[in-house]
């Protein structure tokens, strides 16, 4: 829930094994192995997120400037995200287009059409 470095917490999460380890004799001793893997940290992220919220807005006025830079950088964020999903379907289009020239029946050709035209008009 707390991770110990939050810029990891962004691209790694820690996960714990439980290992099994036979001694000489017939006792079996379970040890805990953690290790860091791929993948967010969904959890600590939020937790780190609202311990910002709080400071910040305890800072006063000083938290209300930090809040506004955080404020302005998910602007640009989601601007640039925005612009992105704006040329995805161009491009999405001219990889299908790629496969469709490469199909001889116009019966593949046809039914690909009626697919386009059921999608958009149902978006």
């Amino acid at each position: 829930m707390v991770p110990h470095h939050l810029i990891q917490a962004c691209f790694q999460q820690f996960r714990t094994d439980y290992a099994d380890s036979r001694m000489m004799t017939n006792v079996t001793e379970h040890r805990k192995q953690g290790q860091y893997v791929n993948g967010f940290n969904t959890m600590g992220l939020i937790v780190w997120s609202f311990v910002f919220g709080v400071i910040f807005n305890k800072m006063g006025e000083k938290g209300k400037i930090l809040i506004e830079v955080v404020t302005v950088i998910n602007e640009a964020i989601t601007a640039t995200i925005d612009m992105i999903m704006g040329y995805l379907p161009i491009g999405v289009m001219f990889m299908i287009a790629r496969n469709v020239l490469e199909i001889d029946e116009w019966e593949t050709i046809f039914k690909l059409g009626m697919f386009i035209i059921v999608v958009t008009t149902g978006l």
